[in-house]
């Protein structure tokens, strides 16, 4: 797995598993991905062969407060333990 820095193509070409399908025919609209990828923290993993298995971030709320959010592919599972590494690192050296 690799972490990369978010990019619109990314989140566009995520395949996002079914139990989190409801809530991306809005999301990843156009005018939501900019302001997505503009609005704090966020990252990309990508399997081995260079698939996006997941995007995630911290949006920004206020100075001392923000909101964690994760889309993940249905080939993100066996992936889970690096991802859940990776978000506890990024929570806590989040500024």
């Amino acid at each position: 797995m690799n972490v990369v820095d978010l990019r619109r193509e990314h989140l566009e070409s995520l395949v996002v598993q079914q139990s989190q399908a409801w809530c991306c025919e809005d999301l990843l609209q156009p005018q939501h991905i900019d302001a997505i990828t503009r609005a704090g923290t966020a990252f990309t993993a990508l399997d081995d062969d260079g698939i996006v298995i997941a995007c995630g971030g911290i949006i920004r709320e206020h100075v001392s407060m923000g909101r964690a959010w994760t889309l993940l592919s249905p080939d993100a599972g066996k992936h889970m333990t690096a991802l859940s590494r990776y978000a506890e690192h990024a929570l806590f050296h989040c500024r």
